[in-house]
């Protein structure tokens, strides 16, 4: 009986401490985070190929890029734009889906 005891205090010593220390240690989404900047250094305002826009996302494209994206391959839309070709094959997906949706041929 005494074995059970001491077993049963020594498991509760080991619980307190263990949320002794969880209390004491602060948890990760309490440090304080620098807040980010206004344009973030890796996506920096720029021209791409001379005149085109640094574009990253698809509703930032104007109508007539839209339609020109049905007709390029990937390599030439990750090469106007700078993008990768995963996001390439998706904008020509999304060009092509447009398409349909509206009817046009």
């Amino acid at each position: 009986m005494q074995d059970v005891f001491l077993l049963l205090s020594l498991l509760a010593a080991v619980v307190l401490l263990a949320v002794f220390v969880s209390i004491l240690k602060p948890a990760p989404h309490y440090r304080q985070v620098d807040q980010p900047s206004e344009q973030p250094e890796n996506r920096p305002d720029r021209q791409v190929n001379g005149n085109l826009p640094f574009i990253t996302d698809w509703r930032e494209l104007p109508p007539e890029d839209r339609a020109t994206l049905r007709t390029l391959s990937t390599a030439e839309i990750v090469q106007r734009y700078a993008i990768p070709a995963r996001t390439a094959r998706h904008w020509r997906s999304l060009a092509n889906s447009t398409q349909s949706q509206k009817g046009e041929s």
